[in-house]
């Protein structure tokens, strides 16, 4: 994951690298994302050396986190086993040449030199502890879809924690998406580490970020709560732990992949855990992977 800034405009730039067994979901991933892009009013733009990349240049505003408005342009393309995610923001509509220039020099790139696959470093004092909290993944974490270059045992400072948090929550509709990173400003973050647990039918990612001690929000369970509203419909319950919520957002038509988002708290401590798979997506498995999840956390506080 990479960000810079020119002038009002920010670029920040998600590399996903799959399994190297996985390019069809590689494939299906872009697929799928496109197929969710068309349905937002915008531009389409082709990208030249993909056959099914493309960039996408919204009409109407969003809210940043940041709490302001912004208008966005989103890039999604692939080499390979590699996914390549764009999102340009500005306070004036994205141009889309400047766009697909900085997306097609990407690609290039990429080509060049594929994604690195080096473990992060640690950026906050504690997101280490938060590692140990986090349940083991059989045969070691995953190959994708990944955090980005930082690959998929990963830790966070503060900023790149709400980054992530942020890339996480794309996967709801504008009302309960903006509602949790109001919520989520209010508390902000300290650290935080991240895993991904691949399975044979889906991926499951789970981030354990550390709430700002004293934030300004009704309790954590505020969080969570945000996630419910027009655009999703509610997943299954968190097996002992009623203020978790799981949701997905709703697809209408056929789609080739679905996606759950499930959030909770422990001692200070929220997980955020999105699931990904077939349309026929066994929703109990993220749920369960919550429950135990925050059970530890509950046990030990992220402190261990």
């Amino acid at each position: 994951m990479d960000e810079w800034h020119r002038g009002s405009l920010t670029v920040r730039t998600i590399l996903y690298q799959f399994r190297d067994t996985n390019t069809a979901m590689a494939a299906r991933y872009v697929r799928t994302g496109v197929e969710e892009q068309r349905k937002w009013f915008g531009v389409d733009v082709k990208l030249s050396g993909t056959a099914t990349g493309e960039l996408r240049v919204h009409d109407e505003t969003v809210e940043s986190l940041d709490g302001e408005p912004v208008y966005q342009a989103h890039a999604l393309a692939r080499r390979g086993g590699v996914v390549m995610e764009m999102i340009f923001q500005d306070t004036a509509r994205v141009d889309k040449n400047t766009a697909k220039t900085l997306a097609e020099r990407q690609l290039d790139q990429l080509r060049k030199a594929p994604a690195r696959t080096s473990q992060p470093t640690a950026e906050g004092t504690g997101a280490a502890a938060l590692r140990a909290e986090m349940l083991p993944a059989r045969g070691g974490p995953g190959n994708g879809p990944d955090t980005g270059r930082f690959r998929d045992d990963a830790l966070y400072g503060p900023a790149r924690s709400v980054l992530l948090a942020s890339e996480l929550l794309r996967v709801l509709p504008d009302g309960p998406r903006n509602a949790f990173a109001t919520a989520f400003r209010r508390h902000g973050a300290t650290e935080s580490a991240v895993r991904t647990y691949p399975g044979a039918d889906q991926i499951r990612e789970v981030q354990l970020i550390r709430l700002k001690a004293g934030g300004a929000g009704n309790g954590p369970a505020d969080l969570a709560a945000a996630l419910v509203g027009d655009g999703v419909r509610e997943g299954p319950r968190v097996p002992g732990h009623p203020d978790a919520r799981c949701v997905l957002p709703e697809r209408p038509g056929a789609a080739s992949t679905a996606s759950m988002l499930c959030a909770g708290h422990a001692k200070g401590i929220l997980v955020l855990l999105t699931v990904y798979g077939p349309n026929e997506l066994d929703t109990t498995q993220g749920a369960r992977q919550l429950s135990r999840q925050l059970d530890r956390l509950a046990a030990h506080g992220g402190t261990a």
